[in-house]
C-alpha cells in the first residue's frame, strides 16, 4: 500500500491530546493532535459562514492493547488535566461564539436533563455556524468521567455534552447504536427531547454485505445524529452501500415535525 496517511512523528512527540483510533494499530489520522483538528475546523467554519451545526463526537481512550499484547503502548489515564485540556482547546481555538454548550441549553433550569426535556434546543437558524461537542462514554463507564463531572453535575462551565441515561442530571445526549433493535427506544427518546446518536453501519458488516437495512432503520428512527463510515459509492468492498450527507447538511425530522419535503 502506498496511499497511507503520514504519521506526523514530530507532532505526535509533542505534549497534548492526540487523535487516533487504536494505539499501535490504527493511529494514522488526518490531524494527529486535537488542537490540529480544531484548527482545521475553525478554518473551514470561517470559510463557510452560516454552515449547518456540526456535531463533533469525542471518545476518550481508556485502555489500549498492552494487557493483550506484550510491549504494546500503555495508554495514559484520561485525567482531569486531559479533560480540561480538551475544554480549553475547544474554547481557545474555535472561540465561544462558535459553540453551543451545556450552559446554553440549560439556561436557568436546575439540570441539563430538565432543559432537554423542555426541548430548549436551538432552531436550525439559531445553531448555524456553531459546533456541538459530544463525549461518548465507552461502556457507560461514567466513573472515568468523574473528573469532568465532579462539582458540575449538569456540566456547568463545560464545553462538551456527555452521553448519559434517563434520570441523570447531565443527560441531554444519548447513544443507541443499533436502530434495527432499538428503533422504538430512539423514537421515544427523541420525542421526549433528548439528542440521540445512532449508527447506519457497525464495524464493516453492513458494507461487506451491501445491506442498507440498518441504515434505513437509522434514518427512520428519528435520531438527530447518524454516523457512517461510508459516504460515497462504490465503497471499498465494491458495492453501492453508503449514506451520503444530507443536502445542505441537514434534514427535517419527520418524527417530531411536519415536513413538506425532507429526506
Amino acid at each position: 500500500m502506498t496511499d497511507l496517511a503520514p504519521i506526523y512523528r514530530d507532532e505526535l512527540a509533542k505534549p497534548g491530546v492526540k487523535v487516533l483510533h487504536v494505539a499501535d494499530l490504527d493511529f494514522r489520522s488526518q490531524c494527529p493532535t486535537f488542537r490540529h483538528c480544531l484548527t482545521l475546523m475553525k478554518q473551514w467554519s470561517d470559510a463557510t459562514p452560516n454552515h449547518s451545526p456540526v456535531f463533533v463526537l469525542l471518545e476518550p481512550k481508556l485502555s489500549g492493547l498492552d494487557k493483550a499484547i506484550p510491549g504494546a503502548t500503555q495508554i495514559p489515564p484520561f485525567d482531569k488535566a486531559a479533560f480540561d485540556e480538551v475544554d480549553d482547546s475547544i474554547r481557545s481555538i474555535l472561540g465561544r461564539d462558535k459553540l453551543f454548550t451545556p450552559d446554553d441549553l440549560r439556561g436557568d433550569l436546575p439540570t441539563l436533563e430538565a432543559a432537554a426535556l423542555a426541548k430548549r434546543w436551538p432552531t436550525l437558524g439559531q445553531a448555524r455556524g456553531k459546533f456541538l461537542f459530544l463525549f461518548l462514554v465507552p461502556g457507560m463507564n461514567l466513573k472515568a468521567f468523574a473528573p469532568y463531572l465532579d462539582g458540575r453535575p449538569s456540566l456547568q462551565g463545560r464545553a462538551a455534552f456527555v452521553q448519559g441515561q434517563a434520570g441523570m442530571a447531565h443527560t441531554a445526549f444519548m447513544l443507541f447504536d443499533n436502530a434495527l433493535t432499538r428503533g422504538a427506544e430512539i423514537g421515544d427518546a427523541v420525542r421526549k427531547g433528548y439528542l440521540v446518536r445512532t449508527r447506519a453501519d457497525i464495524d464493516t458488516v453492513d458494507a461487506r454485505d451491501g445491506s442498507g437495512k440498518r441504515r434505513d432503520a437509522a434514518l427512520a428512527s428519528g435520531a438527530q445524529i447518524i454516523s457512517t463510515d461510508y459516504l460515497t459509492a462504490p465503497n471499498v468492498y465494491a458495492n453501492d452501500y453508503h449514506l451520503a450527507p444530507f443536502a445542505q447538511g441537514w434534514r427535517c425530522n419527520r418524527l417530531v415535525y411536519r415536513c413538506s419535503s425532507a429526506r
